[in-house]
């Protein structure tokens, strides 16, 4: 009887350490970090509920709101100002979010500027603000439209987009 369940015990504990040492972990890669593709982002971009761009210096100030089905678009300065309210599609929301599938949104507060300008208006002060469906906001500062490498694809669609609204 205690032959059967040192038996029994050793080829479960083989079974759980073979089991263990050839299952390969999905979300990660060859090298051990974490897998970003379309399948296994990242970010749960389905969590994302608005994106917001925002730019200032004095006697000037542009915000673009973008949500699942609209951008707003609030041109303030002093030669006037200048609101835009368009529809957003599927696609393009799409467009913004699939931007963000290498991003850690926690990472992005902590994303180093890659110049300092805006401190003394040598450039327009600017920020990108996610806000998910959990209440939280992400913002990463920056100049102009140079955010931090790992925001460059957003800033790119983010440009797109807005050229595309303002001018319809």
């Amino acid at each position: 009887m205690k032959k059967l369940l040192i038996i029994n015990s050793l080829a479960f504990l083989s079974v759980l350490l073979f089991s263990c040492a050839s299952r390969k972990d999905s979300n990660t890669s060859d090298v051990g970090t974490p897998a970003t593709t379309a399948q296994n982002p990242v970010t749960d971009v389905a969590s994302i509920q608005k994106i917001t761009f925002n730019s200032a210096t004095r006697g000037y100030s542009k915000t673009v709101v973008f949500t699942p089905d609209s951008v707003l678009i609030l041109v303030h300065s002093m030669r006037g100002n200048e609101d835009v309210k368009k529809t957003m599609n599927v696609k393009e929301w799409s467009q913004l979010t699939t931007s963000l599938f290498e991003v850690r949104l926690e990472e992005i507060p902590k994303l180093a500027r890659p110049s300092s300008e805006s401190a003394t208006d040598a450039a327009l002060g600017s920020s990108i603000t996610i806000f998910t469906s959990d209440k939280k906001q992400y913002a990463h500062y920056f100049d102009n439209t140079n955010p931090n490498e790992k925001l460059k694809k957003l800033m790119d669609a983010i440009l797109a987009l807005e050229k595309i609204k303002f001018l319809q």
